[in-house]
């Protein structure tokens, strides 16, 4: 059977026209290195098991150049879990990203080495975040060491007066503070250090604790009432000094969204009450031997290897679709259930808090894709092409569609076609079918909740609300 094209197009159903339709990430980060200059008490390097530590090669940057700027990737983190100004190649990283038109640059960084290089990082289009987590000498040496909190403080005090003086102004600055029952007292200061150093953001999380014995002595998880009445009295001075905040929720008390800014590239709760993670929809890591993951987790989230695939097939590929529609389906994988970023949605769950780290860091994963998603985009094109000009039977489309199934059943685009080319043949139990499929591993995909809606007639004005 041919299909007509008006006959077709007055369904009002919408199939997509083609399997690269996911965002790019607006973010990715790359290891530059995983050295650090610190060995800081709470940081996650110092309780994990061994690992492979190494410095990138600009090759890494290479490999992504084609999607950075432009419309596409609009922004490149030149850091993941080391210092990055102690990588080989840093200089070089951030020259060949300056000379990308329009992309953002960010570092995070523990600030004492940024003395040397302020005329590199004074730039319009660099946004520098600084771990401090203690306003006073005595708590920032508690987690980071005695004999540097002085020259911290200096290298800040320069960057702020050279930015002034300098044409150049920055995106914006952050200081970044893990909170434990050590420091928690000091939030209302550190907000005072952030204006008084030229900083406009400032970024508090829950020290995640890797080993029972310094959780039960120093975790807030056992202190509410502590972290809430500073928290209260640090939302005040923010708003006094007219610095933006970004924070976990209090334990006890609702504190207004306007107050809390809290960022969606972390966990949280769409308008339909679903789980949703901002790091897997919108941040992609590099490490520095060329692996990526998807998040941050401790327990990582390994999805591919550059060396071995094309970005744009890794992005859209198989692993990728697995995870992101796993916070759809509710079978959320093991590896996300051990995530720091828990505290963002639920602050009285202990494992905000608390995670027993079950990564291992022995070589890399290659993780190679199972097909390459370039080649079955041009096969779906091509079917779709030929159902809407008619020039193919419809049930050789379907046939044809079928077979990309067999290659992927997470290709959601696919089954979401098959539901169009069913209910033009007339079939609507079988279209209804398919688009409950699709709908399962999609539901923030308009086109598949539309068809949903209209073929099902189940869905709700709330789950459609829900996509972001």
């Amino acid at each position: 059977m041919y299909i007509d094209i008006p006959d077709f197009l007055s369904t009002g159903l919408q199939a997509h026209d083609s399997l690269l339709g996911q965002p790019l990430p607006s973010t990715i980060s790359i290891e530059t290195t995983n050295f650090c200059n610190l060995k800081c008490t709470h940081c996650g390097h110092s309780k994990y098991p061994p690992f492979r530590k190494g410095h990138a090669d600009i090759e890494l940057l290479d490999r992504l150049n084609p999607y950075l700027g432009g419309g596409r990737i609009g922004a490149l983190a030149l850091n993941e879990s080391g210092e990055p100004f102690v990588a080989t190649h840093w200089r070089r990283f951030l020259q060949l990203a300056k000379n990308i038109e329009g992309l953002q640059i960010a570092y995070i960084t523990n600030g004492l080495l940024i003395h040397k290089h302020l005329d590199d990082l004074i730039h319009p289009r660099i946004n520098l975040s600084v771990s401090v987590d203690g306003a006073t000498e005595a708590t920032y040496e508690h987690f980071r060491g005695p004999g540097n909190f002085d020259r911290l403080i200096r290298n800040l005090e320069d960057l702020d007066k050279k930015t002034r003086a300098s044409l150049h102004r920055p995106p914006g600055r952050t200081l970044l503070t893990t909170l434990s029952q050590a420091n928690v007292h000091e939030m209302p200061d550190i907000i005072r250090l952030a204006s008084r150093l030229g900083f406009t953001n400032v970024g508090f999380q829950f020290q995640i604790f890797f080993d029972e014995v310094h959780f039960l002595r120093e975790s807030l998880y056992f202190t509410p009432s502590l972290y809430d009445r500073h928290l209260r009295e640090a939302t005040t001075a923010a708003s006094v000094h007219d610095i933006a905040i970004q924070h976990p929720d209090m334990f006890e008390e609702s504190i207004s969204d306007a107050a809390r800014q809290r960022p969606r590239l972390w966990r949280y709760r769409d308008k339909a009450n679903r789980l949703r993670c901002g790091q897997i929809e919108q941040m992609c890591y590099l490490k520095f031997d060329g692996q990526v993951e998807a998040c941050c987790s401790p327990d990582r989230n390994r999805i591919g290897n550059i060396h071995e695939n094309d970005f744009l097939d890794i992005w859209h590929g198989h692993h990728y679709r697995r995870l992101r529609s796993s916070f759809f389906s509710g079978n959320i994988l093991s590896r996300c259930e051990n995530c720091h970023l828990l505290q963002s949605d639920d602050v009285g769950n202990a494992k905000s808090h608390y995670i027993r780290v079950c990564r291992y860091d022995g070589e890399s994963s290659r993780l190679a894709q199972p097909y390459q998603i370039g080649s079955l985009d041009r096969e779906y094109r091509d079917i779709y092409l030929s159902v809407t000009t008619g020039r193919n039977p419809i049930e050789e489309s379907i046939a044809r569609l079928h077979e990309l199934l067999f290659i992927d059943d997470m290709l959601h685009e696919v089954i979401n076609a098959l539901g169009v080319l069913w209910a033009c043949l007339g079939d609507t139990e079988k279209a209804a079918a398919f688009f409950r499929k699709a709908f399962q591993l999609r539901p923030d995909d308009p086109k598949i909740s539309d068809n949903y809606n209209r073929v099902c007639g189940e869905i709700t004005q709330q789950s459609i609300d829900g996509s972001v």
